[in-house]
């Protein structure tokens, strides 16, 4: 494919990849050097994260790049923030929060019409109450999770992927779910401070458990895609924020990257193999056990990894 970084136009290429028609939207001009203008999933997969806006303001946006870095494209364009991105289980849809309305609401982004050549796909409100955030998306496409702010604490909620059958998880400061990979338990994190920890609970808001019990700071949890791991953020007074592993059991705490500077928000690669994270600004990607770091960003402002399909 010849390069379009230099053409003042929108390009919309597509390409047939196995059973699925992949198609990138560029708007031009464009600083970012990538070697590959097509969303394909090349590097293993697509992952969806969040960008201070690039004309240097305020704005988040929601981005999406193959996993090796290439195709680095732009999905929202709003006032406020767009941002905390989760793909739908067979990839066609991302819910994400917004603050296009004023309040932060969960809305539904058609990433499967914006695949296809839609340059303006359907995006769809979930939610209209309360202040919503970081919405994750069950792998059996049963619910969304969310957490929202209302009278002045964080709770997590459920919601049907229509929006319909909003419901109260836990009567506990709550946020940044994650869902195992069978959609049964539901890790996240409660506290503030140097006091937050990790936990989890069945998918109906029971049973429970609390995994981490640190004079840090634990949070960010993300379950492997094999059920077997749970990845997060672990507080240092010498780094800042380090990226650690346990079991999904809490045992067998392991840090896997400890330098200095935010090492936050880790998220699996589809065969469990890679885990991409925000680090100095930047995603990068490390092998499971913390080897082979990679910067995979060179953007102004802040990107945070959210999901990778």
């Amino acid at each position: 494919m010849k390069s379009v970084k230099n053409l003042a136009v929108t390009i919309l290429c597509v390409i047939m990849v196995g059973n699925f028609l992949i198609a990138c939207k560029k708007s031009n001009p464009d600083p970012n050097p990538q070697v590959s203008d097509t969303l394909d999933g090349r590097g293993g997969g697509i992952i969806a994260f969040e960008n201070l806006a690039r004309d240097g303001s305020s704005n988040f946006e929601m981005w999406v790049m193959n996993a090796d870095g290439s195709a680095q494209t732009k999905l929202t364009n709003s006032p406020g923030y767009d941002g905390a991105p989760s793909f739908s289980p067979d990839k066609k849809k991302i819910v994400f929060t917004s603050t296009r309305d004023g309040n932060a609401q969960i809305y539904i982004y058609d990433f499967d019409a914006y695949i296809n050549g839609q340059s303006n796909p359907t995006i769809t409100k979930l939610t209209s109450t309360g202040m919503n955030y970081y919405p994750a998306w069950a792998p059996d496409n049963s619910k969304i999770v969310f957490a929202s702010l209302q009278n002045n604490i964080f709770n997590l909620y459920t919601m049907n992927v229509d929006g319909s059958n909003i419901t109260k998880l836990i009567d506990l400061d709550s946020y940044t779910p994650s869902w195992s990979p069978d959609s049964r338990k539901i890790a996240f994190v409660s506290g503030n401070g140097e006091s937050q920890e990790i936990y989890i609970i069945d998918a109906d808001g029971t049973n429970l458990i609390q995994l981490t019990n640190n004079s840090v700071s634990d949070n960010m949890p993300s379950w492997s895609p094999d059920g077997t791991k749970i990845a997060f953020s672990s507080s240092s007074p010498s780094t800042s924020y380090d990226i650690s592993v346990m079991n999904s059991d809490g045992s067998n705490f392991t840090t896997l990257v400890s330098q200095p500077g935010l090492d936050e928000f880790p998220k699996w690669s589809p065969d469990g193999s890679r885990i991409a994270f925000r680090s100095n600004n930047q995603i990068h990607i490390m092998n499971a056990d913390g080897s082979n770091n990679q910067t995979m960003t060179n953007l102004p402002g802040f990107s945070v990894s959210y999901d990778w399909k």
